[in-house]
């Protein structure tokens, strides 16, 4: 089990953002991005731009289009955006990251996120 033998939340998220420390004493940001409809219908993702977190490793998760469950987890190296911003199911910004089936693997998904961003 991930929780709470290898991370500690350390600053509790107001609204959709969070911050955990892994044992290692790498600090990760947690974003939650809802789903919208755009203009002509179809689904996004609204990140909301995070200032002070941006250079740390984000593990951005996705709701479900109703915005009742997850539909999935990315671990990015950096939140490289100003500001508010949108991406698509499958969006070319998201590869500079690892998609994770589950957070099962958290932990060692961020030490190759990390590798890749040096």
């Amino acid at each position: 089990m991930l929780f709470p033998e290898q991370v500690t939340v350390i600053r509790p998220g107001r609204g959709l953002h969070t911050q955990l420390r892994l044992r290692t004493g790498r600090t990760i940001s947690v974003l939650i991005s809802r789903a919208i409809r755009t203009w002509n219908e179809t689904i996004r993702w609204r990140v909301d731009g995070v200032v002070r977190e941006r250079p740390l490793v984000t593990l951005l998760v996705r709701l479900d289009t109703s915005n009742q469950s997850i539909q999935d987890f990315h671990l990015l190296p950096k939140i490289d955006r100003l500001g508010r911003f949108t991406i698509r199911l499958q969006d070319p910004w998201l590869d500079r990251g690892e998609r994770l089936a589950s957070l099962s693997n958290f932990c060692d998904a961020v030490k190759r996120v990390c590798v890749r961003c040096r």
